[in-house]
């Protein structure tokens, strides 16, 4: 006996779709209210207190470096997505921080003009010394020599 396929399933069959489409949409959902149980949880936080609470969760399982380099990641992204709002206290350690390393960037500029100028006047100082002292040698080299002279001819 031959069974004849009409192109309908069987009824065990049809179930068996419908209940892994039933699974699947419940596994969807699962995952949709965790992330946004997620992102209501992080909602609002400042960047060092999303940071601080991811590296809470996730150190003692990972290790404190692998959570900071995770948390790094995550918090940049919500960051980006604006589910984080900026530290103003980080901001302002920030901007404090650039602001210093300009300054710092700035004055070992003109801390090195400075000493250029002063190699450069020390240098010039230096010849006019030499000049000096040459040109005074000479005299008193001319000076004694007439001396000398004066003493040979008395």
């Amino acid at each position: 006996m031959e069974k004849i396929d009409s192109g309908e399933e069987s009824g065990g069959h049809f179930f068996r779709r419908l209940f892994k489409l039933a699974l699947f949409a419940a596994v969807i959902a699962i995952i949709v209210r965790f992330v946004m149980s997620m992102k209501k949880e992080y909602s609002g936080l400042t960047v060092s207190e999303a940071r601080a609470k991811f590296e809470e969760k996730l150190g003692p399982r990972l290790g404190e470096d692998t959570a900071s380099d995770i948390a790094d990641t995550v918090v940049e992204k919500l960051r980006e997505k604006g589910i984080l709002i900026d530290d103003p206290i980080s901001d302002a350690v920030d901007k404090v921080v650039d602001d210093f390393k300009s300054s710092a960037d700035d004055l070992a500029g003109k801390v090195a003009d400075t000493a250029s100028d002063v190699k450069a006047k020390a240098g010039d100082a230096a010849d006019k010394i030499k000049d000096k002292a040459g040109d005074a040698a000479d005299k008193i080299k001319g000076t004694a020599g007439d001396a000398a002279d004066k003493l040979k001819d008395a």
